[in-house]
This record gives structure tokens, C-alpha cells and sequence, in this order.
């Protein structure tokens, strides 16, 4: 006899979902477009990004698309004050929280991507101190905030890549 097949939760909580829209809504609050558009564009992306989830052919490679344009969309339109950093920061690792709670997985993404969100989050909170202790006239302080980019980019490149490789060397084995 075989063992009934029992259904683990899914992923997809509607926590992560709400904690984004809020995240990405005071971003759009404090950035440059006028009256509540801003607003308006995050939650609009965040539930174009969210239906397009649901589809299985391209929805775990293309569903992130218009969250990120709309969050590229508020952080280029975004005035350069410590507010709109800070929000943008904050908005940034909501997103990338309720990607990592995807529901084609198993649900406890958020826990599985903890090391990634908690690097994110780490620069996230230095480049905002940066911006608090150095002076407002210097030019290091764009010059730190690429660099810093690079890093993120290049750390985001390694982790992806070695979750690939745990996953190819678990279904082989």
C-alpha cells in the first residue's frame, strides 16, 4: 500500500501581498508624482504582477515584471530626500518578501530566503545611515550608493546561483 498523498500549503500569503502593497503605496506617497498617482502605480503593478502569477507557463518568469516597472517607475520619479530612500528601501524588501512567497512552492518562502532578505535588508539599512552621517554635499555618497548596487547585483547573481545548484543536485540524487 502507498501512503495518501498529502497536499502541502502553498505559498502565496496574502500578508505578503498586503505588506508590499502598503510598502510600495507610501513609496508612491512621498515620490514626485503628483496627487496619488504614485500610489496608484505601485498597487497597480503589484496586482498585474500578481495575476500573472497564476498563469503556469510564463507566470514564474515574467510575473515580477510589472511590480519591478512600477517600482522603477516611483524610485525615478522619486525626489532625493531621506524619506523617499528609506520607503523605497522598505518597498524594495516587501517585494522581494512576496516574490519569495511564491505560490507554486511550498508555502515558507519567506523563511527560505531569510539569508538573501537579510543581506538586502543589511545594505538597505547601511546606505541609509550613509545617507544620515555623511554630509549632503558630497559626491562619494553616489559613488557608494553604485558600488553598493554592484555588490547587491552581484550577490543576488551568487545566491541564484547556488540555489540552482542545490535544487539540480537534490532532484538528481
Amino acid at each position: 500500500m502507498s501512503a495518501p498523498v498529502v497536499d502541502a500549503a502553498r505559498g502565496g500569503s496574502r500578508l505578503t501581498f498586503v505588506l508590499a502593497v502598503l510598502a510600495v503605496s507610501l513609496f508612491g506617497l512621498v515620490g514626485g508624482l503628483p496627487d496619488l498617482i504614485g500610489p496608484a502605480i505601485g498597487v497597480v503593478g503589484l496586482v498585474l504582477s500578481s495575476l500573472w502569477r497564476r498563469r503556469p507557463t510564463t507566470g514564474r518568469t515574467f510575473a515580477p515584471l510589472p511590480a519591478l516597472v512600477a517600482l522603477t517607475v516611483l524610485a525615478v520619479s522619486a525626489p532625493v530626500v531621506a524619506s523617499a530612500e528609506l520607503l523605497g528601501g522598505f518597498a524594495t524588501l516587501a517585494l522581494l518578501l512576496w516574490l519569495a512567497d511564491d505560490p507554486a512552492r511550498p508555502a515558507g518562502g519567506g523563511r527560505r530566503a531569510v539569508s538573501a532578505l537579510a543581506s538586502c535588508g543589511l545594505a538597505v539599512g547601511i546606505a541609509w545611515s550613509a545617507l544620515l552621517l555623511l554630509p549632503s554635499t558630497s559626491g562619494r555618497v553616489g559613488v557608494a550608493g553604485a558600488l553598493l548596487a554592484a555588490v547587491l547585483l552581484v550577490l543576488g547573481y551568487l545566491l541564484v546561483r547556488e540555489a540552482e545548484g542545490r535544487s539540480s543536485v537534490a532532484a538528481s540524487a
